[in-house]
Parts: structure tokens; C-alpha cells; sequence
């Protein structure tokens, strides 16, 4: 299977998901907190391809790539399926696709 995983989140977000993994001291917005969040869509992204695994899915990912900036626009040709995700005061998008059929 190959496909995208995009995740939006705003920096408010990425800041108190940052805290969070590091137990709670404050933080701001830098490499610091993007490194935090990259980490942390890496170990999921490893678990769902861990899951996908033992559905017979092989997938692969790579390493997570943190876009920043006002009005970035992805262009695919794929559909998406986008699922918002809020967690208290964090919220998230998930954008999802894959290329061809999945089995």
C-alpha cells in the first residue's frame, strides 16, 4: 500500500502536545517542540504500520516532514479523507490517502 499521512495542527497545538512529552515544563515554539512532534507522528505511524502488519498490509513510512507557515497548500490527486481530532484544548486534522485499491 502507498499513500499520505498529513497531520494539521497549529502551533498552540504543537506547543501543548510539546509539554506534554516533556512533562509538563513550559516550552515555545521551536526545534525543540517540532523535534517533540515529529518523534511523537513517528512512534504512531510506526504503530499503525505494526498494525497494518499483522492485517498482511505491508507498508513503509518515512520520517515525519513539519511544514510551517500561513496558507501552505499540498496539491494530490488521490481522495483524502480528513478526520478532526480534538483532545481537550488541542486540536488536529488527519488527512489521509492511499494510491490504487487497498486489499
Amino acid at each position: 500500500m502507498k499513500g499520505k499521512t498529513i497531520i494539521n495542527l497549529n502551533k498552540e497545538s504543537c506547543v501543548q502536545i510539546a509539554s506534554r512529552m516533556m512533562g509538563g515544563m513550559k516550552v515555545e515554539f521551536n526545534e525543540l517542540s517540532k523535534s517533540a512532534i515529529g518523534e511523537l507522528f513517528n512512534m504512531v505511524m510506526g504503530t499503525a504500520a505494526g498494525y497494518f502488519e499483522k492485517q498482511g498490509l505491508q507498508i513503509n513510512i518515512t520520517s515525519p516532514t513539519i511544514l510551517e507557515g500561513k496558507n501552505i497548500i499540498i496539491s494530490q490527486k488521490e481522495k483524502v479523507i480528513a478526520v478532526p481530532i480534538i483532545l481537550e484544548k488541542i486540536k488536529m486534522v488527519v488527512n489521509i490517502s492511499t494510491e490504487g485499491k487497498v486489499a
